[in-house]
């Protein structure tokens, strides 16, 4: 009678088979490890460009809504109505000043008209919002970061005339009546991550 032996694997295909595995592993690993990757700087980008235009949608309500009507400070002097610098100075000092209508879907303050302001501090653009129009000494604004990581903030006034100011009135200039307010106003934001985005607000 004839007896049929029966080979398992050998040693080699073992050792073959399992290196084939390891490769295959590492391989969809890696895969997998970029879509993850790529997944999350995508989301990153969308979520950097959705909170930027919520800034700017921010930003026009804003100065759309501006009222000319002049404030009262802390030290009794009367400020116009905007004011726009390139700079700001101070705790509570800020790049653009304007006082602005209330909102009539808010509760308390935010309802009725308000001095705001914008500015670029430490790396993020902040809104102040005072609690009335009139800044009485004890009174100091609610600060909100509107747009963080950002490296510079430009702002430009379209005059009468046609031409693009650094600020707003122009030193020394009162402007007229029914100037208290530029024509436009064209807003510059240069993110951390290198990109600049300009928009202008007619208004």
């Amino acid at each position: 009678m004839h007896i049929t032996k029966k080979h398992g694997f050998t040693l080699i295909e073992v050792v073959v088979a399992l290196a084939i595995f390891a490769v295959l592993s590492i391989t969809g690993y890696k895969g997998i490890d970029a879509l993850l990757k790529t997944k999350e700087r995508v989301e990153t980008e969308d979520q950097k460009w959705q909170q930027l235009m919520l800034f700017f949608d921010r930003f026009e309500l804003d100065v759309k809504q501006s009222v000319n009507r002049p404030v009262r400070t802390a030290d009794d002097q009367i400020e116009p109505a905007w004011i726009g610098r390139p700079t700001f100075a101070g705790n509570d000092g800020a790049q653009l000043s304007i006082s602005r209508f209330g909102d009539a879907d808010q509760v308390g303050y935010l309802m009725d008209s308000r001095r705001i302001g914008y500015r670029l501090n430490k790396g993020a653009v902040e809104l102040l919002v005072w609690p009335a129009l009139d800044v009485a000494s004890a009174s100091r604004p609610e600060v909100f970061v509107t747009m963080p990581k950002v490296s510079a903030l430009v702002l430009r006034y379209l005059n009468g005339d046609g031409q693009w100011l650094a600020s707003w009135p122009v030193a020394g200039v009162a402007p007229k009546p029914a100037l208290y307010a530029p024509s436009a106003v064209s807003l510059s934001i240069t993110l951390k991550s290198g990109e600049t985005m300009t928009r202008i607000f007619s208004l």
